[in-house]
């Protein structure tokens, strides 16, 4: 999963599971803006399943991906 910050910012990025309980934190913390971040997802310990990839910062809020985990 890879992401950039026009701006510097704190960030949290998660992923939860379809019935909304937090799965795994894949990040959480400040990073510099204009610098390509990557972080990997492992779901070698999910089961299949419609997963949510949740990016939130401080100050734009939060944004949401669907991610489908297929065995």
């Amino acid at each position: 999963i890879t992401f950039r910050l026009t701006e510097p910012d704190d960030v949290r990025l998660e992923i939860i599971s379809f019935t909304g309980l937090e799965s795994t934190k894949l990040f959480e913390g400040y990073v510099e803006g204009n610098i390509l971040h990557l972080t990997e997802f492992n779901a070698a310990n999910e089961s299949s399943g419609i997963y949510f990839i949740r990016f939130s910062t401080a100050t734009s809020g939060i944004y949401t991906k669907k991610l489908v985990v297929l065995k």
